[in-house]
C-alpha cells in the first residue's frame, strides 16, 4: 500500500506516541508499504512548534527525522494546489485541504483521525 501520513500521524509516529492505534502503527511500519509525508507537514509543524508542547519535543530537523524512519517526502505541485483550492468547502484547514488533495492526486491512502478529510473524497484509514 501507498500511505500518506496526515500531520498528526507523522508527529505521533516520530514521538512514538500511544495515540496511534496499533493497527495504524502496523501499517506505517510494515516494510511492504510505502509511507509518504507531505512537504506541507514540515511547514505546519514548524509553524505550530512555538505554541504546542507536543510538537516542541519533536526533532528540530523534521526532514531528516522522516527520512530516518524510511518515509518519502511528497513535494507540493501546482496541480496539488489547484485541486486543494477546488475541493468541497466542508473543511477549512488549508493544510488538511492540501494533504487531502495530494492523497487524491497521487492515489494514496491517507492516515488520519480527522473524519472531515474523508468528506473531501480522500480515502482514509484510522
Amino acid at each position: 500500500m501507498k500511505l500518506l501520513l496526515d500531520t498528526h500521524a507523522f508527529a505521533w509516529a516520530l514521538a512514538r506516541s500511544d495515540r496511534l492505534p496499533a493497527r495504524v502503527l502496523d501499517q506505517i511500519t510494515d516494510p511492504a508499504n510505502e509511507v509518504w509525508v507531505s512537504a506541507a507537514t514540515v511547514y505546519e509543524l514548524d509553524y505550530k512548534r512555538p505554541f504546542d508542547r507536543d510538537i516542541a519535543i519533536l526533532p528540530p530537523d523534521l526532514i531528516s527525522a522522516g527520512l530516518q524512519q524510511g518515509y518519502g517526502w511528497l513535494d507540493i505541485t501546482p496541480e496539488h494546489m489547484h485541486l486543494a483550492a477546488n475541493l468541497d468547502r466542508v473543511h477549512k484547514d488549508p493544510w488538511d485541504r492540501l494533504i487531502a488533495a495530494q492523497a487524491l492526486a497521487e492515489t494514496l491512502l491517507l492516515i488520519t483521525r480527522d473524519p472531515a478529510i474523508a468528506t473531501m473524497g480522500a480515502k482514509v484509514m484510522w
